[in-house]
């Protein structure tokens, strides 16, 4: 589970988006409920109680990682407001 949230840190660590539009499909894709950080803390049920400290830091990473990505686009997109 570690390389899945390592991968998708990965992946959102490189995102762009170059209009409201595609801010919106990244957000759809990462956080809806069967978003890929969705199911990623539907898996972390299965992790076992030893792991589950470390896999959570992880996984808390990634969610934070997507935030400060989503949150500082409104900025960038010049002229466009997105509500949050």
């Amino acid at each position: 589970m570690l390389a899945k949230i390592e991968q998708l840190l990965q992946k959102i660590e490189g995102l762009q988006a170059a209009n409201a539009e595609e801010l919106e499909a990244l957000r759809i894709k990462y956080l809806s409920k069967k978003g890929a950080i969705n199911e990623l803390m539907a898996d972390f049920r299965n992790v076992p109680a030893e792991q589950k400290k470390e896999v959570g830091s992880h996984l808390f990473r990634t969610g934070k990682s997507y935030g400060t990505f989503a949150t500082s686009y409104p900025h960038h997109l010049s002229g466009t407001c997105i509500p949050q």
